[in-house]
């Protein structure tokens, strides 16, 4: 009895104690452990979902748009049975109709579907499609074959400003280059975020609590570009490539007055659309802010600059061109041999290197690198894109003689288009250093409210004094005007420029190439208020003369004739050589001669040729025998003097001799140019247009023979 009774308490006890643990267990999941399950429960009946934003367009500088944001889907694949018995799977019969449609193969499709689970996307193909393609194949009803929204950046104009605008990272859509990565941040927006009840399938609940964060879409990027001048610009380029065939190709135009770049494109280039189809080498080098290059000629913009404000030079005075010697390394004219005694104007107008290297002597180490500095070449332009560089200069306090005579002349530095493109807009505008710019304005795309407007930043102002800088600007008009083959004048219109010619240097930096070259371009117009400015480099050109005049100065003008009119700048029936700058001499021109279109005649029988260009009123000299035509000196479509002569080069003669040309109304350069052309040596005297020569139009010399020219100025009225 007691031993029973004494059971009872142990299991009455035991039933206390049991009770007591359960209470205690159910106190603690109440209390304690109530945000742990309260997450698993939310887990299994909340839903978390991003909302993303719609990235803003970008639009050119009058509202045309060059990149936006539109709807597309994606194929999603049911590849196999699981969680979704009553859901169809995709069979053979489906992949063979759906793979031409996503440009793919029945194989291709085949191992996406066995590497995946139950669900997976269609990638590459099946990803991001255009509405008529979705359309497609919904109306082919495939089992197995679904469609879910998403989004692509499309740009209409295809690789129209490919580097100006860049890309985005098609699986992420944040900006990879250009401007879709230097605003990528204003363009993006920021993403929003929905909690909502979900039922087991992940479908909202319809009378489930919803909290909603919106999205903030990004704003409208504006840009300084105008479409009709980079068309413009991107067609003449791929005429340059398809004539000159150069390694690469640049051109920049902008408003000098503003900084405002107007249009800028490379060769080569990609389609921003299909960006994963273009090499790495192609997508980050955006050639006209990217790539320092030995400049040339129109670097001597600013030792002529230095010299004229330091008055180290009356440009009147003369010197001997040819060849100079400096720590014993002889540097020659280009042509080699030079052009005789000339005046330091006739060095710019023909490019003798020897007249600038006694220009940079005389200036100095420590003050031409002051005005290397005051053109802004120290630092980087700071334009809106990223990817720029920096120039290659010798350090000023540890200069050789050597160096400071090729950097006189822009070799042996390296400076990036984009930098001469600033440098010459302070020319231009009276000596203020403004930073070129893409970006003009940031719109709200709901109100169209400017939020930002870029405007003009004036780095520096007074980079020269106004007079120095006048006579400069009259010095790259007579550039243009004096030139005879008109590679870059325009009637009715002041151009006002100057060409390069720089060597390419070897890999290794031990020397040059001895036939490759990079020709180039800078000049605006009008020259007595600029409206425009232009820059045109091509490497390598594979021609037979690569010089700055003969390959870059015709695009320019090519360009120019048709923005001039485009932004409205009326012609000016005043030619520039009719206003010659004060102080200088005032020789007149031969008297004007009617202008004709250079025919083409490249690929031609000689005899042919010959024919073709006496029809139109032009000479025509062999370079060697008669034969095919591999080349021609102007280029087809530049307008020369009637009567002029064309250079064709064709097989070289057996007996090693070529005939001289008709140097007759030639300037000194020109008659240089064409003694470049046929492989002989211009020994000129005297100043203006070529009178008399020792060698008659038509004879035969030796290859490489020198030929004295007679050059007088003609007085007013002669």
């Amino acid at each position: 009895m007691r031993r029973g009774r004494r059971r009872h308490v142990w299991l009455l006890g035991g039933l206390v104690a049991t009770l007591a643990a359960v209470t205690l267990r159910l106190g603690w999941i109440q209390v304690v452990d109530t945000p742990a399950w309260a997450a698993q429960a939310e887990n299994v009946w909340v839903a978390n979902e991003d909302l993303p934003a719609n990235r803003g367009e970008i639009l050119d500088r009058n509202g045309r748009v060059l990149a936006e944001t539109v709807p597309a889907y994606n194929v999603v694949l049911h590849t196999k049975a699981g969680q979704f018995p009553d859901i169809p799977v995709v069979g053979e019969a489906a992949v063979a109709k759906l793979a031409p449609l996503v440009h793919m193969t029945p194989a291709q499709i085949d191992q996406v579907v066995s590497a995946a689970g139950e669900w997976t996307e269609l990638r590459p193909g099946g990803m991001r499609l255009d509405e008529d393609v979705a359309q497609k194949i919904r109306s082919l009803k495939l089992p197995g074959v679904f469609l879910t929204d998403t989004t692509k950046r499309v740009y209409p104009g295809g690789s129209l400003a490919a580097h100006v605008l860049g890309f985005t990272n098609v699986e992420t859509g944040e900006g990879q280059a250009g401007v879709e990565l230097e605003y990528n941040n204003i363009l993006k927006g920021q993403p929003g975020h929905a909690r909502y009840l979900k039922d087991r399938n992940g479908y909202p609940l319809p009378f489930g609590k919803e909290q909603i964060d919106p999205p903030v879409d990004g704003k409208n990027v504006v840009l300084t570009i105008d479409s009709a001048i980079q068309a413009i610009v991107e067609r003449e380029l791929d005429r340059l490539m398809a004539d000159a065939h150069p390694q690469t190709a640049s051109v920049i135009v902008a408003d000098p007055r503003t900084g405002e770049i107007l249009a800028m494109a490379n060769r080569p280039t990609f389609d921003p659309n299909q960006y994963w189809k273009s090499s790495s080498s192609v997508l980050d080098r955006n050639i006209a802010i990217s790539d320092p290059f030995e400049p040339g000629s129109t670097f001597k913009l600013v030792t002529l600059t230095a010299a004229l404000a330091e008055h180290k030079v009356n440009l009147n005075d003369t010197f001997q061109s040819g060849k100079i010697v400096v720590q014993g390394v002889p540097i020659h004219d280009w042509n080699w041999t030079g052009f005789g005694t000339i005046s330091f104007r006739q060095a710019v107008i023909v490019s003798s290197n020897v007249g600038f290297v006694i220009l940079g002597q005389r200036v100095g180490a420590e003050k031409l690198y002051e005005y290397i500095d005051r053109f802004g070449f120290n630092s980087k332009t700071g334009i809106d894109l990223p990817g720029e560089s920096g120039a290659q200069l010798f350090d000023p306090a540890t200069i050789r003689p050597i160096d400071l005579a090729t950097t006189a002349f822009g070799q042996g530095i390296a400076v990036t288009p984009i930098q001469q493109v600033e440098e010459v807009m302070a020319i231009a505008d009276g000596g203020k250093l403004v930073r070129p710019h893409v970006l003009k304005e940031v719109v709200d795309p709901k109100t169209g409210a400017v939020l930002r407007n870029q405007g003009t930043e004036v780095i520096r102002d007074g980079v020269a004094p106004p007079d120095v800088l006048n006579t400069v600007r009259q010095i790259m008009g007579d550039v243009v005007s004096k030139d005879t083959s008109k590679a870059a004048y325009i009637p009715g219109y002041h151009v006002a420029g100057k060409t390069g010619t720089a060597q390419i240097p070897l890999p290794n930096h031990t020397g040059y190439y001895p036939d490759r070259y990079r020709t180039s371009f800078i000049g605006f117009a009008p020259a007595n208020d600029p409206r425009v400015l232009i820059y045109v480099t091509a490497e390598a050109p594979k021609v037979a003369l690569q010089f700055g005049n003969t390959v870059a100065s015709p695009v320019a003008k090519r360009i120019l004739e048709q923005v001039l009119p485009y932004l409205g700048v009326a012609p000016d029936p005043k030619d520039l050589a009719a206003n010659p700058p004060k102080g200088a001499p005032n020789p007149a021109p031969p008297a004007p001669q009617n202008l004709v279109t250079v025919p083409s005649v490249q690929g031609k029988d000689s005899g042919q040729a010959q024919q073709i260009l006496r029809a139109a009123g032009l000479k025509a000299w062999l370079t060697g025998k008669p034969g095919p035509v591999a080349h021609q000196w102007p280029a087809p479509g530049v307008q020369v003097a009637k009567g002029a002569g064309v250079v064709l080069q064709t097989p070289a003669r057996d007996d090693g001799k070529v005939a001289v040309p008709d140097f007759a109304g030639l300037t000194m350069r020109d008659a240089a140019d064409l003694c470049a052309a046929v492989g002989l040596k211009l020994s000129p005297t005297g100043d203006g247009w070529a009178i008399s020569q020792s060698v008659p139009a038509g004879g035969l010399v030796p290859a490489g023979s020198s030929v004295q020219v007679t050059f007088k100025s003609r007085s007013p009225g002669s």
